[in-house]
């Protein structure tokens, strides 16, 4: 993984106009990470109720998985 700035910038949407000093407070998350949120919000406004009764609690015991790391918390 190339740890370079240009790299790392290229992985957020933040304004390439502007220097952020620490956006690691709120705000702004890596291009992938977003795209894998909007791909669960897209499946939870498909089917709520089978989203929320069935998939995140499958999405809980996959071992590794993001989410399975929360519960962990």
């Amino acid at each position: 993984m190339d740890n370079s700035p240009t790299a790392l910038k290229s992985q957020f949407m933040l304004d390439p106009e502007i220097t952020f000093l620490n956006h690691g407070s709120y705000g702004a998350c890596p291009k992938p990470v977003f795209e894998a949120y909007q791909q669960y919000q897209k499946e939870l406004e498909v089917h709520p109720i089978q989203f929320m009764q069935e998939k995140v609690y499958e999405l809980l015991t996959v071992p590794g998985s993001p989410w399975r790391l929360y519960q962990l918390r």
